[in-house]
């Protein structure tokens, strides 16, 4: 079975919905606020699009009370992306999957259930609605009426990637012919205490301008993002063929392995990758690859070097972006999101330009918006805990 993407919808922090979204990364616009009064090196963060959720989810009222605001998010993303791909939601496959991405549990929810038993005061009844971390998944079904197999995966910030790949597995194996996949996260409003939580492992970058600048000498961390959510429509091929569906890009592989080595670091030598990578740039000619690019300086040596390591071992040297660079670390739904931009990506023959200080690497990096025939992309996505998963897509041909 072959396995293509239809749709896509996003709520992120630099933009809502597909033309915003493309727009705003195009032109390299980034998203940062200040955080001021807190102990912590770091002093950035890009906030959670709380009013675009609001403007448009306000048709859905089933959620209000009860849904954590990553499942408010997924929701509008899911409703985008079934409108992108030309699908009328009361026409769906009753069969649909539904495999969403979370990093971290809901933070905020949990802070708002914890504080009234601390204070001795009444809890919210619903208040387990909100925490349980397959609400996410759950919501999408429950709007859109799907009844296929619903599940939220976490495999930290590898997780939309995870997503999104056993969405292509189910439909290539043949299970359902149709998936709503992809990330969704939420940190907004929980008193800072994820982002005091990656401060605290001196994860988060220290710049004086917040801009995190992935592959460059100044990288000190990752843009912190209160959260994001993009959902995918994927279809079998035939299926999306005979209702004339316009196609992004086919998904032709998914990787996952696990480093088994630490629970917050990757090793020195990412041994497990290299093998994965090895297998992938072996079988394709990798013309973008979308680099997990998370400005810490580690994973961003590691991957420089990786490329460097393949391009003198197979002739390769794929043009690079990290989207993080300028969307921050949306963690969860990163993978997701850097899926869509390498499948926007194949359809439309553009990379977009990357937020640039020192360049450290020799890597084919560019600094503005390029336009690119590029007809085999990657995404990887490396998550605490030693979880990495890789995406491989193709232009879409006859």
């Amino acid at each position: 079975m072959r396995v293509v993407i239809t749709g896509m919808g996003m709520v992120t922090s630099i933009g809502s919905g597909k033309e915003q979204f493309f727009d705003r990364l195009f032109e390299k616009k980034i998203n940062v606020t200040r955080i001021d009064g807190i102990r912590s090196k770091s002093h950035w963060y890009s906030p959670f699009p709380k009013a675009e959720v609001a403007e448009e989810a306000t048709q859905l009222r089933a959620l209000k009370g009860k849904a954590p605001l990553n499942a408010s998010a997924a929701v509008v993303a899911a409703l985008q992306a079934v409108k992108d791909a030309g699908i009328d939601p009361e026409e769906l496959d009753r069969d649909t999957a539904v495999t969403v991405g979370c990093g971290i549990a809901n933070m905020n929810e949990l802070y708002g259930m914890i504080s009234p038993v601390v204070q001795s005061k009444r809890m919210f009844p619903l208040a387990i609605t909100q925490v349980i971390p397959n609400s996410v998944a759950a919501w999408i079904s429950i709007i859109l009426g799907t009844h296929g197999k619903a599940q939220t995966v976490g495999t930290a910030c590898a997780s939309g990637t995870t997503a999104v790949g056993d969405a292509y597995r189910a439909i290539k194996d043949g299970y359902v012919k149709t998936a709503i996949a992809g990330g969704s996260e939420c940190l907004a409003g929980d008193e800072f205490t994820s982002f005091m939580g990656f401060s605290a492992i001196d994860a988060l970058t220290k710049t004086e301008d917040g801009i995190p600048a992935p592959f460059c000498k100044e990288r000190s961390g990752f843009l912190f993002s209160e959260g994001a959510s993009c959902m995918l429509v994927l279809e079998e091929l035939e299926t999306a063929l005979a209702r004339g569906a316009d196609i992004y890009a086919e998904i032709v592989d998914h990787r996952e392995c696990s480093d088994a080595f630490h629970i917050v670091m990757m090793p020195e030598e990412p041994a497990e990758i290299y093998r994965e990578m090895d297998s992938i740039f072996s079988q394709y000619k990798v013309d973008y690859y979308n680099a997990h690019g998370t400005a810490t300086p580690m994973n961003d040596r590691m991957e420089a070097e990786m490329l460097a390591h393949f391009e003198g071992k197979y002739g390769q040297r794929p043009t690079v972006s990290s989207t993080k660079g300028i969307l921050g670390h949306t963690l969860g739904a990163s993978g997701a999101i850097e899926a869509a931009v390498c499948a926007y990506s194949l359809r439309n023959s553009v990379i977009h330009g990357n937020l640039l200080k020192t360049k450290e690497f020799g890597t084919d990096l560019p600094e503005a918006t390029v336009s690119r025939d590029i007809k085999t992309a990657v995404s990887a996505s490396f998550g605490f805990g030693g979880h990495d998963a890789m995406l491989v897509m193709k232009k879409y041909e006859i």
